[in-house]
């Protein structure tokens, strides 16, 4: 089997615009955000559990184009199940950031899709953060560019560097069940 531990990839341009879209049609009617731990997210908008919001036309769009393209990620021949276990979307403000952490404690795999290009603002991904010699020779820098995305295996210490310019990203928690 090859799961991927991180990788990279690009998305169709209509991929990206059809989430623009929606973040914004969500922003309109839920203008407060979902919040996160202040000492984790620092001054930005974070919608809440897009599974939960009643939107068909997301829906939809979850489950053909995101599916597809999870399943795609995998690059397994093996039948997976999969569960989208966390969808939301958040906007940076100027000057915010993402403290480093995980999401092992809710899924096995993290896809985020760059919604906006950025100069600044790359999302750091630490292969192994136990001693700071490993933590420098094997960190990742993604910066975010519009129509990319990055996945990886939900154990993966990363943190969203600070931006100012406004960094948009859709980040999507999934849970797999190979038996």
């Amino acid at each position: 089997m090859n799961f991927p531990s991180l990788k990279t990839f690009e998305v169709e341009p209509r991929i990206t615009d059809f989430l623009n879209i929606k973040f914004e049609e969500y922003q309109n009617t839920f203008s407060s955000g979902s919040l996160l731990p202040e000492d984790n997210f620092k001054g930005g908008y974070q919608t809440g559990n897009l599974l939960e919001w009643e939107d068909k036309e997301y829906s939809n769009f979850r489950s053909t184009y995101l599916r597809d393209l999870t399943v795609n990620l995998f690059e397994i021949d093996k039948p997976l199940k999969i569960q989208f276990f966390y969808n939301h979307m958040l906007e940076y403000g100027k000057g915010s950031s993402m403290g480093k952490h995980t999401h092992i404690h809710n899924e096995d795999y993290v896809m985020f899709i760059y919604l906006n290009d950025c100069n600044d603002g790359h999302t750091g991904f630490y292969l192994n953060d136990q001693q700071l010699e490993y933590k420098e020779r094997t960190t990742v820098m993604v910066k975010p560019i519009k129509n990319t995305g990055a996945f990886f295996h939900a154990g993966i210490p990363h943190e969203g560097f600070p931006t100012y310019e406004n960094k948009k990203i859709f980040v999507m928690g999934i849970r797999i069940d190979l038996s």
